[in-house]
């Protein structure tokens, strides 16, 4: 095999090696043919996880009133969910869209008697869903 040589001084964990075949886009054409002169590319690769947020509730014992601090990367649905202790849900408190940035969201818990308590927050783009969960005690 012809490969074209280059120097990989620059080479990181973060680069990734592309070797295109110079005659056409398949490594083995129609005919069964392996071509033989290749042209190698390094590209530096920039990893962005699908979802990187984050998720706090506050105060924490909480009184009738919480407050969720939602990081969001990039717009989101967001449902978020009251569960019992058992997992069984209790109410929705929030369910609209949201840009990407940072949200404080208000929680009217008034309703709840004393107890521990999950919360759910469902987050989904074009492509992912995810869900973030927490506890607190009122």
């Amino acid at each position: 095999f012809n490969i074209e040589a280059r120097t990989l001084s620059n080479f990181t964990e973060n680069t990734q090696v592309v070797l295109t075949p110079v005659s056409g886009s398949h490594i083995v054409d129609n005919n069964g043919n392996i071509p033989t002169n290749f042209k190698l590319e390094l590209k530096k690769v920039v990893y962005k996880p699908a979802f990187n947020q984050s998720l706090t509730l506050y105060p924490n014992p909480v009184g009738d009133q919480a407050h969720i601090q939602l990081n969001l990367d990039t717009d989101s649905e967001v449902k978020i969910e009251i569960l019992s202790s058992k997992g069984q849900k209790i109410m929705t408190a929030f369910e609209k869209p949201l840009k990407a940035g940072i949200h404080t969201l208000p929680l009217n818990i008034q309703s709840l008697s004393q107890g521990v308590y999950f919360y759910q927050c469902t987050l989904t783009t074009q492509n992912s869903l995810k869900t973030l969960r927490g506890s607190f005690v009122k």
